[in-house]
């Protein structure tokens, strides 16, 4: 699959569900003290790695507001340095929606160029132009959605993303989106009951298509506690919360 594809499919994956933790919300008391740490292994090549997320903005709070949240991955298979991405969520009455028009935009572009010397050699008015010219590169039509903050067992909305980046575009759809029920899940964390959503995702660019079904199971004050992808009818990969911390 095609590096860019990938990419996206890695956020949609990595996609935690924050809201203050009240009884009836997804997320802990103080979101921007708090640590999550996951632990992810691909069942095909064994590789394990852990990914930290931490929310760097917070604009409004987890019921209605705006999010940005580092996510640091290190592997635990390899000597290589962790690698890190920015997320970032738009809240709406409780249910979070990875914005990905936002990870797309200008601000993505001057936080990856902020360090390099050609960038701070520049004035105002040259970094102003530059990013005008990135926007104009890029395309997002659509959203990705999460999980409603009153889950009911039943049907929820499809989705459908479309992001295009010159001549590149790659087309994400959720669809057959539904909550199960509600489980309990033990996880090194703790343990926690959760509620199950199951989804099909498709990407497709331009002649390739990726399809998986992910499971995954939130809490109430936590967000995120465990999540599988299946392929074929095969576990290619899951997640576990691993430590939490605020």
């Amino acid at each position: 699959m095609n590096r860019f594809c990938i990419v996206v499919l890695g956020l949609l994956s990595m996609m935690v569900v924050p809201s203050w933790a009240q009884s009836d919300v997804f997320f802990v008391p103080d979101p921007q003290t708090a640590v999550w740490t996951y632990r992810e292994t691909n069942h095909e090549t064994g590789a394990v790695s852990l990914s930290q997320y931490t929310v760097q903005t917070m604009i409004g709070d987890a019921v209605q507001g705006l999010a940005k949240v580092q996510v640091k991955t290190t592997s635990l298979n390899a000597a290589a340095p962790a690698d890190s991405t920015n997320l970032y969520f738009r809240f709406e009455q409780g249910e979070c929606i990875l914005d990905v028009g936002k990870m797309f935009s200008a601000d993505l572009y001057e936080d990856a160029l902020e360090n390099t010397d050609d960038w701070k050699n520049l004035s105002d008015e040259e970094r102003a132009r530059v990013l005008k010219e990135m926007d104009d590169y890029v395309s997002v039509k659509g959203e990705v959605r999460g999980i409603p903050r009153y889950p009911q067992v039943g049907r929820l909305p499809d989705y459908e993303l479309k992001v295009k980046v010159l001549v590149m575009s790659v087309k994400i759809k959720g669809k057959s989106r539904k909550i199960t029920g509600v489980e309990t899940i033990s996880t090194p964390a703790g343990d926690y009951e959760c509620f199950v959503m199951t989804e099909e995702v498709s990407a497709k660019m331009m002649l390739m298509t990726e399809k998986s079904v992910i499971k995954t199971w939130y809490a109430y004050g936590i967000g995120m506690v465990k999540q599988e992808t299946y392929v074929d009818d095969q576990l290619e990969s899951s997640l576990i919360l691993d430590t939490i911390n605020w």
